[in-house]
């Protein structure tokens, strides 16, 4: 019987892993789980059952895996509340998630970092600033709040709900970080406003000689738009291309990773750099997001080329992409100023598709 449980565990690992449901199932014939719930549940052995959860969870059932782990007595391994808590999290039911690690609490279960990082991760997708303080309390009297990654999550909630100090003051007690430490604070900072902190961040990561990478950029570049630091801007630009963060990775001749792209599209523009800005959302691979043709559309306006953005927003019609109603501003501007009456009808016309007219 013994080899028969670890061949079951082992199969139900494998299955997690490869998030083949089914497979999961098929090798338990000794033991009733037809259904889960049903007869025997009670008396299945405590590392299959807590195997089980994790293959459900994996496999993105986690109605299957919450019935199992209902029905498990006396759960007290923290692992197996935190897989539940984690699938939560990651399928967007971030109450469901609070709630668990709260029963948690009542069943005299202490949580761990791990515990502790995933609750704090659903209290800042809530915004609820009251349980977040109530969990740092609870963790420092556990004494966690030293580890890294209870730390990094204190700096995302603190930063979520518009904490700026707590999170930098968390930031600055800690005794090591990581680059999620730092992407962390500067996307923090850039987040609420204080765009000169996000770069002088960014600055002291750069002497340090600190791990920079696309998560890094894609803070600091609007900040550095946002301050019209485009010397900065073109440092940051400069070390993109030579460590290849701003190309894709599996085609490097096809073109500008998009994210990165887009953000620099938003820098150069909002430094009155239209050239640059240019050049940056032509070598794009895709522009499938509305967002940077706006800025490059708004950026030729902004400078009295408008018929310039009026080619650029037929370009936009000719490849599917549909019109927000910030392009539709910028394209009603653009046709006043230069009196095109036929223009200005099918600019109508697409209000009216939209439902903006």
């Amino acid at each position: 019987m013994g080899s028969m449980h670890g061949a079951t565990a082992r199969s139900f690992s494998s299955a997690g892993r490869r998030g083949r449901w089914r497979q999961g199932r098929e090798p338990m014939p000794w033991f009733v789980h037809l259904e889960p719930g049903g007869a025997g549940m009670s008396g299945m052995d405590r590392v299959l059952v807590k195997r089980l959860v994790l293959m459900y969870v994996k496999c993105g059932d986690l109605g299957s895996a919450r019935r199992v782990f209902d029905e498990m007595p006396q759960i007290s391994d923290v692992r197996a509340w935190t897989s539940l808590m984690s699938g939560y999290a990651k399928a967007g039911d971030f109450q469901e998630g609070v709630l668990l690690f709260r029963k948690m609490h009542c069943c005299g279960v202490t949580p761990d970092a791990h515990a502790i990082s995933c609750v704090l991760k659903c209290i800042a997708s809530l915004g609820n600033i009251m349980d977040g303080e109530v969990v740092h309390g609870y963790l420092e009297k556990l004494g966690l709040g030293a580890q890294c990654a209870v730390a990094n999550a204190l700096i995302a909630l603190y930063s979520r709900c518009e904490q700026t100090e707590d999170a930098l003051r968390i930031f600055d007690g800690m005794h090591q970080r990581d680059a999620i430490s730092w992407n962390s604070m500067i996307s923090g900072c850039f987040s609420n406003g204080w765009h000169g902190r996000a770069v002088d961040l960014f600055s002291e990561m750069w002497f340090e000689g600190l791990e920079i990478n696309s998560v890094t950029m894609v803070s600091v570049l609007p900040a550095c738009a946002e301050l019209g630091y485009e010397l900065v801007g073109k440092v940051v630009h400069g070390y993109s291309v030579k460590s290849g963060l701003l190309w894709e990775l599996e085609y490097l001749e096809s073109g500008i990773y998009e994210v990165l792209g887009s953000k620099l599209v938003y820098m150069y523009v909002k430094c009155g750099d239209l050239g640059y800005a240019r050049r940056m959302f032509d070598e794009m691979t895709t522009k499938s997001n509305v967002h940077v043709w706006n800025l490059i559309m708004g950026g030729y306006a902004k400078v009295g080329e408008f018929q310039e953005s009026l080619l650029l927003f037929e370009k936009m019609h000719d490849l599917g992409i549909i019109p927000d109603e910030h392009t539709i501003s910028c394209l009603l501007k653009c046709i006043t100023i230069l009196s095109s009456i036929k223009d200005g009808v099918v600019a109508h016309g697409y209000l009216v598709k939209l439902g903006l007219g």
